[in-house]
């Protein structure tokens, strides 16, 4: 807390109405308030003093309790314990309170952050962080995909399972599923820590890896995500990762037959039409599909 003076006085209602009034800007201020506000719904628990000493003089040893008046001190001391633990509680519960988002099969969401920061989440993705130190700690927990607008400020740290991303200001689009990662810097200049390794990323690079230690770092042109239009593109990627894209995009179930699922990919597909998708990757590849069950798409060779 930056304002520890001013937090005991306030405590002790002993601010002067401008002093208040400054403090009541701050952001101690604002994460304080709702905790003291509800401290006061606590109330000691009732407690009949002769009864609990005749009780405790039974199941203790002889001069243990010397008389009453220890023990209603002994009692009073426990209550202050107890209404300490309880406040220590709620507060650590309400700074470490998670704000969780997530999209569902062919679903995107805009979101906007405390710091007005944004974030775009593509499908079947999720993200965490907390609201109430977000001003002190900008870190976002991110499972599968999303673009993100990040305002200028303290840093800004995107963390994955597969390797981790930070910035100051800046807008890049991070991507990770099983065991791929990659990022993609759009504007200012991004961080990328993947295994034991960093990469500095600046505008218009982008950090490929996977995490049997393949990463490389290659230049791209597009000015924002495709996905973030309702499209999907790809330049030499292995048809298994398109597979998983279109798997995302349309809710399907895909499977093959003596496909070679290395074999690499480049071009496009519309998130808006199931059946113009997979023509656009079938045909450049002389693959052919058919539709077994609802939702159970075979790709075979010709």
């Amino acid at each position: 807390m930056e304002n520890r003076d001013q937090i005991l006085k306030w405590l002790n209602g002993e601010l002067t109405p401008e002093e208040l009034a400054d403090f009541k800007i701050t952001k101690d201020y604002q994460q304080l308030k709702p905790i003291v506000e509800n401290s006061s719904h606590f109330e000691a628990p009732a407690f009949d003093e002769d009864a609990n000493y005749r009780k405790l003089k039974e199941i203790m040893d002889n001069g243990e309790v010397e008389s009453k008046e220890s023990f209603g001190r002994f009692m009073y001391l426990k209550i202050a314990a107890v209404l300490v633990v309880v406040l220590a509680t709620g507060m650590f519960f309400f700074l470490n309170k998670q704000e969780r988002i997530s999209t569902g099969t062919a679903e995107i969401t805009l979101l906007d952050l405390p710091d007005e920061s944004s974030i775009i989440l593509n499908s079947d993705s999720r993200i965490s962080y907390q609201p109430e130190i977000w001003g002190s700690e900008r870190t976002i927990k991110l499972v599968g995909e999303a673009f993100f607008k990040v305002e200028t400020g303290g840093d800004f740290t995107v963390k994955t399972e597969n390797g981790k991303v930070k910035v100051v200001g800046t807008a890049f689009n991070v991507r990770s599923r099983n065991d791929e990662f990659r990022v993609w810097c759009y504007e200012g200049a991004v961080k990328v820590s993947f295994g034991d390794k960093e990469f500095l990323l600046k505008e218009r690079q982008a950090f490929f890896g996977t995490q049997d230690t393949i990463s490389k770092v290659l230049k791209f042109n597009e000015e924002i995500p495709v996905w973030a239009i309702q499209e999907s593109t790809f330049e030499a990627v292995p048809l298994r990762e398109v597979i998983r894209e279109l798997e995302e995009q349309f809710d399907i179930e895909i499977s093959t037959k003596n496909v070679n699922l290395e074999q690499l990919f480049t071009g496009s597909f519309s998130h808006s039409d199931m059946e113009l998708a997979l023509k656009a990757v079938t045909v450049p590849l002389q693959l052919q599909y058919v539709t077994e069950a609802d939702k159970k798409i075979v790709l075979y060779e010709e």
